[in-house]
């Protein structure tokens, strides 16, 4: 929060004093910034205190030793946790909240927060869970609020990453490298003496890893284009090796996509891991990133085979258009919200947000048809994927859903269609040929029929409705549960 004074607070020695006053006094500015009163009082104590320089003993001039280095730590992680301390807490409201949270009643457990901060404004902990709660449920606004208030109240790492992560979920750039950066500083320990470095690992240990905190960062530099700035990043953390092959050789700590943001920084020639990235960002709703770095396939690959998948996904995998952060962001939210907490009409209202939010994405309307099937409402999922599929004829998932709820409809003409589009975007999904043949069967077309069922079956043997379809020459109506439903 302080930022970095590792060069200006001399750590022993005959440094000059007055580099120490010039740091301490700056620290102290930035804390009255910040609203941090009593660490902005020991700074000042410490500009006015000839003895407070790190280093100098009441001896005189000798250098440092592990006893003042522990007084130095100890003595200011005490003070910043005093600063931290939550008065008053609503315990009644906080622990319904929690019991509510525990049983799944999401917004239940929102209003008790909410409740709790009316009670204690000043609450670490109740804005801290009125902020994740209002997250899970795509209220993205009350839980920025709820996040910085936590973060002023309790300064910490953690805290004040969580601000830089939801201000880049919701398209603020600008101000999440700002947090991220200021969580980053916050993890700084001076380095110029082992022993101090050893201390305060031992002593002050961080509440978020200080690599995901830079990969974060790392990443949020990529998306915005300031490759330099994540190059220089990189550099500062010791990511960068001479003749490191970031697709093949693996780097302790480093995750797996921030391995592969680097070959595309660093040696974007052989940088074909980007393509199953590319893939996986994707299929989790990912669409800004994933384009990014198919763009970069498409445009630097040596190899044909990759330059022609990465097309193949740019064109039927991923949004028409670009899309607003905040809409990719609710929508993944409102994914999490159906697959993992099973809330399906709270799903609805976070996906109905995201199409307010940007008009022109086509995911969320299929996720809306998505989640009407598995209530049951096929008529109304149906309505959701028509308007997916104007939207952009070439979503797959779209066009496959769509004949799918056309076809437990019996609106086989309208099912053949949109599954013979489906088979076209996708000729190696099995489920869209088995789709695609049941639709003819029940036209009337026998031959041709047969031929999806052969088809799909060769494309997966395992495909059990296939082959039942296959032996009895005209098995017309597949299970609910025959093909899958939901994914993108």
């Amino acid at each position: 929060m302080l930022g970095d004074t590792r060069e200006e607070v001399p750590l022993g020695g005959r440094d000059p004093i007055v580099k120490s006053c010039r740091a301490w006094k700056a620290a102290g500015r930035e804390a009255s910034r910040r609203g941090l009163a009593r660490v902005a009082r020991a700074c000042s104590r410490r500009t006015r205190d000839r003895r407070a320089v790190p280093g100098r003993s009441r001896g005189g001039d000798r250098p440092l030793t592990v006893r003042h280095a522990l007084a130095w730590l100890v003595v200011p992680a005490f003070l910043l946790a005093g600063c931290g301390t939550d008065v008053g807490e609503p315990k009644q409201a906080l622990a319904a909240g929690n019991q509510a949270r525990r049983q799944g009643s999401l917004r239940e457990a929102l209003e008790q927060f909410r409740r709790a901060v009316e009670q204690a404004p000043a609450s670490r902990e109740a804005q801290t869970q009125r902020g994740e709660l209002a997250e899970i449920l795509g209220e993205f606004d009350e839980a920025m609020e709820a996040y910085d208030a936590a973060a002023r109240i309790a300064p910490s790492a953690a805290r004040i990453h969580r601000v830089g992560a939801l201000a880049e979920r919701m398209g603020d750039t600008d101000t999440a490298l700002e947090w991220y950066r200021a969580s980053l500083a916050s993890l700084l320990v001076p380095r110029s003496d082992p022993r101090i470095e050893w201390i305060a690992s031992f002593f002050l240990r961080p509440d978020v890893p200080r690599q995901r905190v830079a990969e974060d960062l790392f990443r949020a530099l990529v998306v915005s284009g300031d490759r330099d700035g994540a190059t220089n990043l990189a550099r500062s953390e010791g990511w960068l090796r001479a003749g490191t092959d970031f697709c093949r050789d693996q780097h302790a700590g480093i995750s797996g996509e921030t391995r592969a943001l680097l070959a595309m920084l660093i040696h974007p020639d052989t940088a074909d891991c980007l393509l199953p990235l590319g893939r996986v960002l994707a299929e989790s709703g990912r669409v800004r990133l994933a384009r990014l770095v198919l763009q970069d396939r498409l445009k630097n690959s040596h190899e044909q085979d990759v330059r022609e998948e990465a097309e193949a996904l740019l064109q039927r995998r991923l949004p028409v258009q670009d899309v607003a952060m905040l809409a990719e962001s609710l929508a993944i939210a409102g994914d999490t919200l159906q697959s993992q907490f099973q809330k399906p009409l709270e799903a609805i209202e976070v996906y109905q947000k995201a199409i307010a939010a940007d008009p022109g994405f086509s995911w969320p309307y299929g996720d809306i048809g998505n989640v009407l099937v598995k209530l049951g409402e096929d008529g109304k999922a149906i309505e959701w994927f028509r308007k997916a599929v104007a939207i952009d004829p070439n979503q797959w998932m779209a066009q496959f859903n769509l004949g799918w709820a056309a076809f437990r409809l019996t609106r086989y003409d309208e099912a053949r269609v949109a599954l013979g589009k489906a088979v076209a975007l996708a000729p190696g999904d099995a489920n869209a040929h088995f789709g695609l043949g049941l639709a003819l069967l029940n036209l009337g077309l026998e031959a041709d029929g047969t031929r999806e069922l052969q088809a799909a079956v060769r494309l997966d043997p395992t495909l059990m409705d296939g082959r039942t379809a296959l032996g009895r020459g005209a098995e017309k109506k597949p299970s609910r549960d025959s093909k899958p439903s939901g994914a993108r």
